[in-house]
């Protein structure tokens, strides 16, 4: 499974349904290599219409091991979880810059352990088995 801009688009709009009910607005997911982050890898930007989630790196994103994919979505996800805290006005960071303690309830309570940053391993198994299915159907193309 190449892991670019439609695929992603895809895993926002499954962890849409099977994670938040549909409640989420649709987001556009960009990717892309714009030599501007540092450590972040990804943000949600909600000054826009629609909303945008930015993958910083884009070229080693589609190069990744399924290890690597896994990670990728796994961001894909706790940025998800910034929008839903901005939909339902939630405060996601606190007054030192770090992820609130609402925010990491809001992440445990939607699929998400480690405040937020590991995906549960009901939701790594489900990816890890739509991942191979979509190579099965790869090879037989």
């Amino acid at each position: 499974m190449k892991l670019d801009q439609a695929t992603l688009q895809y895993w926002f709009a499954e962890f849409n349904r099977l994670i938040f009910n549909n409640q989420l607005e649709n987001s556009v997911i960009l990717v892309k290599d714009y030599g501007d982050f540092d450590e972040t890898e990804a943000e949600f930007i909600q000054c826009t219409d629609p909303f945008v989630i930015k993958f910083h790196n884009g070229k080693s994103m589609i190069e990744e091991d399924e290890p690597g994919k896994v990670y990728y979505l796994s961001i894909l996800l706790h940025e998800m979880i910034h929008q839903y805290c901005y939909e339902t006005g939630i405060v996601d960071i606190d007054e030192i810059g770090e992820h609130s303690e609402e925010f990491k309830n809001a992440a445990y309570e939607h699929e998400m352990i480690q405040d937020g940053y590991k995906l549960s391993e009901k939701i790594e198994t489900t990816i890890k088995n739509r991942m191979k299915a979509f190579d099965a159907v790869a090879s037989i193309r």
